[in-house]
């Protein structure tokens, strides 16, 4: 199983997120880190699961990952053998 890295600036839009739900709502930040960590699991377990953003060279294999309960999605990449996440940001909301 490949192991999946954060960028930093990517770390601290995810500590940031954790952070401001714990304080919305207490448990939120835990559970929001818990979805977190099930879907890096299986993004290191089937890195060709998601679809592939096709904005970007496909050698990068450029992939955005949804999470389920909370309006987030990762951007992750895999640059010189290493699947990295280079962005944690909230999904924007579908226009009308």
């Amino acid at each position: 199983m490949a192991t999946v890295r954060f960028h930093p600036a990517a770390r601290a839009e995810l500590v940031d997120a954790i952070v401001y739900h714990e304080r919305e709502r207490p448990g939120y930040g835990a559970k929001l880190e818990g979805e977190v960590e099930e879907l890096l699991e299986r993004a290191s377990t089937f890195p060709q699961a998601a679809a592939p953003l096709d904005a970007y060279p496909p050698e990068f294999e450029v992939r955005a990952l949804r999470l389920h309960t909370f309006p987030y999605s990762f951007i992750i990449a895999c640059v010189n053998g290493e699947r990295t996440v280079y962005a944690f940001a909230p999904r924007q909301a579908a226009r009308p």
